[in-house]
């Protein structure tokens, strides 16, 4: 009996054993059977993503290729419309010039003109003959017996005469018609001499007495020349030297004698101030920016004015807003607007150091 119940429980846990097996064996069936199934899906994904990827580079490539296209096709138009814009312009021009060149064949025919001109060269040598009005062109230059008939009785300041030729009003040189050119004083020469008519008749006197002073033949040429040679080189001297004068007269009064010398402490740093501060104080170049500097600091007395224990001296305009601050000797350091808030002003001005001047 004992021995009976012993087989029965070994093949029990045999039996148990087995079945353990069994399950294990299933679930890791199971198991790599769900792992196979993930990398399929895996594999399904990752194939789904490739092909969106190179159908989105396919349409990428594809609207890159129809911009393309579409530009050659406008490229193409543009030339193509440029070709017939060049080839209307060609045309009207050779017609232009045909129907030109028809014109005076008729016109040398009827005698109006004696010899014929290609078109391309109907301006001929001696330039183009241009109406007043700078538009029409008369087919030639009248003759001196038409200029005279058409004379209107002007002459214009650069001395040339105003004659109606051909239903035209064209300027023609006086000497043609036989008129003298109007001198005034606006003319070019006294523009550009600044010398008055009686002055220059003056000094149109003084060349002919040198040259009546002179000695015969080759020698009195000689001595001629180099007279008048030396009397216009004096002229032409002291009237440099005047204006000079002149200017600097100009200058000094102007500037009130603070830019007659250097009014900026350190040369150096002018630029950068006037480009930093020059607007702000209404000054066109650093000249003019050392000037305003130079007065402002002339002006002291009108203005708040302090002096530090280095001597330096600082003014300061509660109604501009401006600013200078200077040497013991009145060279200016840096000169700006600090604006118009006037109690922002005033703060700024309060921390200057130094006691009133």
């Amino acid at each position: 009996m004992k021995t009976i119940f012993s087989k029965f429980l070994l093949a029990a846990v045999a039996g148990s054993l087995c079945f353990a097996t069994f399950a294990n064996a299933q679930s890791w069936q199971r198991q790599q059977d769900f792992n196979r199934q993930r990398q399929i899906d895996q594999q399904r994904q990752d194939a789904a993503r490739e092909q969106l990827r190179r159908a989105e580079q396919q349409r990428i490539r594809d609207e890159v290729r129809q911009q393309q296209i579409r530009q050659e096709q406008a490229r193409v138009r543009d030339d193509i419309r440029n070709s017939i814009k060049q080839d209307r312009a060609n045309d009207a021009r050779q017609q232009v010039l045909t129907t030109a060149k028809q014109q005076r064949e008729d016109w040398r025919q009827q005698g109006k003109l004696g010899v014929a001109r290609p078109a391309g060269d109907a301006a001929g040598r001696a330039g183009p003959f241009r109406a007043s009005n700078g538009i029409a062109a008369a087919p030639r230059q009248p003759t001196p017996a038409e200029a005279k008939r058409g004379y209107t009785g002007k002459v214009t300041a650069d001395g040339k005469a105003l004659v109606r030729f051909q239903n035209r009003v064209v300027a023609v040189p006086s000497s043609r018609i036989g008129v003298a050119p109007r001198r005034t004083e606006t003319s070019q020469t006294a523009l550009a001499t600044g010398w008055s008519q009686q002055k220059q008749a003056s000094i149109s006197a003084e060349f002919r007495k040198l040259a009546a002073g002179g000695g015969s033949g080759a020698g009195k040429s000689a001595v001629t020349q180099t007279s008048i040679a030396a009397a216009v080189q004096g002229r032409i001297a002291d009237a440099r030297q005047k204006r000079l004068l002149s200017n600097e007269n100009k200058y000094s009064s102007r500037f009130s004698g603070a830019a007659s010398q250097p009014t900026w402490a350190d040369l150096r740093t002018l630029d950068d101030h006037f480009k930093r501060h020059g607007a702000q104080v209404g000054a066109r170049d650093k000249y003019d920016y050392m000037r305003i500097a130079a007065e402002f600091f002339a002006d002291r007395k009108k203005y708040h004015c302090k002096i530090d224990s280095n001597g330096g001296i600082r003014v300061y305009d509660e109604h501009s807003g401006r600013f200078g601050s200077f040497t013991n000797d009145g060279l200016a350091k840096t000169f700006f607007s600090i604006g118009r808030n006037r109690s922002g002003n005033d703060s700024y001005w309060a921390k200057q150091l130094g006691g009133a001047c």
